[in-house]
């Protein structure tokens, strides 16, 4: 853990450690990280206990809620600790052990198979869809839509409060989360650039399209963070200044980009996207959501379940991908 043991409380947090302790027994988990701050602490343990013990919705699926947000969080700690709750309490346990795996879980109980829609869809997509929002609400009600949305809110801060401060699992105990086999690695470095590839080419309907990954990282940079110098331009795509010249070179010549000398210098040259190119990007994203969209729905539904169910673990397998290469890119910089 990455806290140090508490120490120099005063008696009025003594006082309010003792009350919550009281309450609900040792603290572990996330409240041995909220103990330092008492306060904060007693107010999160009220509302995550009426999340837990007092909400409408029924234990069995309080709990589930509790251990969809961990597995989207990789939130070892929370899932051992709920686990055998939500099984005594009635979630079917071959179910929960798909969902640990990253597999669909394909729960029996219609009203489970409700809430595992909705959870996972605003967890994954930060938004609800008309149909599973109606299905939701018919089966849920309005109050016991509203205290599970509050939940998985409360349970996402427990969780980023474990993963943040690296709160140690109980001794022995292992992470209940499946780990990649060898192959694993092999075939994600085939199948992601080729899924890219695969994309781009049904997508690109127009010789406008820019031909290379580069020109679209770039096309993508300027309509995002506007003005950039060129050097600005290849140090925040981390790629080589002759590659980022090269392709400048080509969507120059094909009006995608222009270039203007620096209004503050008059020596200093600056790129930004023009119009065209703006549309052309447009055009390029609205395509290949539609793509994707089409290709998804031919796929049976077992897959697109998977597929979804994949999405958080592929955020954070990304979001250490770029860790890993800002690191790269800053040691060779050095």
């Amino acid at each position: 853990m990455r806290l140090g043991p508490l120490s120099g409380m005063d008696s009025e947090q003594a006082e309010l450690i003792d009350r919550i302790i009281g309450r609900r027994g040792p603290l572990n988990g996330p409240f041995s990280v909220l103990m330092r701050s008492p306060q904060l602490c007693e107010r999160v343990e009220l509302l995550s206990s009426f999340c837990l013990y007092e909400s409408s919705l029924p234990p069995r699926l309080r709990e589930l809620a509790l251990l969809v947000t961990a597995r989207h969080y990789g939130a070892d700690h929370s899932w051992l600790a709920h686990l055998g709750k939500a099984a005594e309490a009635g979630v079917d346990a071959s179910a929960l052990q798909r969902l640990a795996d990253g597999l669909p879980p394909e729960f029996p109980a219609a009203d489970e198979a409700d809430l595992y829609r909705f959870t996972s869809e605003l967890l994954t997509r930060h938004t609800i869809t008309d149909e599973t929002y109606a299905a939701a609400r018919d089966r849920f009600g309005e109050p016991g839509l509203v205290e599970l949305v509050a939940a998985l809110g409360t349970f996402a801060m427990l969780a980023m409060l474990l993963n943040a401060f690296e709160v140690d699992l109980p001794a022995g105990a292992q992470s209940p989360f499946s780990a990649p086999d060898a192959d694993t690695p092999k075939h994600l470095a085939h199948l992601l650039p080729a899924l890219w590839r695969g994309v781009y080419d049904a997508t690109k309907g127009s010789e406008e399209m820019p031909a290379m990954e580069s020109q679209v990282q770039i096309l993508r940079k300027l309509v995002s963070g506007g003005e950039l110098s060129p050097a600005r331009l290849a140090e925040e795509l981390r790629l080589a200044r002759p590659t980022v010249s090269n392709s400048l070179r080509v969507l120059v010549t094909d009006g995608l980009v222009e270039r203007e000398r620096s209004a503050a210098d008059g020596r200093s040259v600056l790129l930004r996207a023009t119009e065209h190119g703006q549309d052309v990007l447009h055009t390029f994203r609205q395509g290949r959501a539609e793509v994707l969209a089409e290709v998804l729905a031919e796929l049976p539904a077992d897959d697109q379940e998977r597929l979804v169910a994949a999405l958080p673990s592929l955020d954070r397998l990304l979001e250490g991908l770029e860790a890993r290469a800002d690191a790269e890119w800053n040691s060779r910089r050095r």
